[in-house]
């Protein structure tokens, strides 16, 4: 039994993080993107600023070739999309490595990032 509690005890998170630039072209996109999986909970969170989009324009994102969902810019310039199964939602099983895609209706790529291991 206490091998069982010990292992169980050990169990740690896989924590994933990113950035995300405009896609292909220098510009002023920025944002980021954090990630957590444990044995029964994943949370996926976007973040991204000076979108110089109109407000409440709809972008796709793209996780790999995979459509995960949608997040609309505020009147700020500001997008954000979460996802948690706590809540849940549906959340992808993600890896360092995967690559993240922002695009516009038009399907034009708006920033990219590629998610990596992060600590704490």
């Amino acid at each position: 039994m206490a091998s069982v509690i010990q292992r169980t005890a050990r169990v740690r998170a896989t924590r994933l993080g990113g950035q995300l630039h405009r896609a292909g072209l220098p510009g002023a996109v920025r944002g980021h993107m954090d990630y957590e999986a444990r044995e029964t909970h994943r949370a996926f969170q976007i973040d991204l600023w000076n979108m110089g989009y109109a407000h409440a324009t709809s972008l796709s994102v793209f996780v790999g070739q995979q459509r995960t969902g949608t997040m609309r810019v505020d009147e700020g310039g500001h997008c954000s999309f979460h996802r948690d199964t706590g809540h849940g939602q549906r959340v992808p099983i993600l890896r360092a490595g995967n690559t993240v895609t922002i695009r516009s209706r038009d399907g034009a790529d708006v920033a990219r990032g590629t998610l990596h291991r992060t600590t704490a």
